[in-house]
């Protein structure tokens, strides 16, 4: 991958992880730290989470530095 794609590809993923960050808070502050959470929120807090998750896993086996 050269240099400007990955470039790109770093931006696009801290981009997303600020609103899967956002999201995530959003999330644990309205449930009072997950304890009144239905199952909807849960799901969405986990999906996001997950894909969170990726993106880190995915920037550090590329070597690069997660913000």
């Amino acid at each position: 991958m050269d240099e400007e794609k990955r470039e790109q590809r770093r931006l696009k993923d801290r981009a997303r992880m600020k609103v899967l960050d956002k999201k995530i808070r959003k999330i644990y502050a309205e449930t009072d730290k997950m304890e009144n959470a239905d199952l909807k929120q849960r799901a969405e807090y986990e999906k996001y989470s997950e894909e969170r998750t990726e993106i880190i896993n995915r920037r550090i086996s590329e070597g690069a530095d997660l913000y």
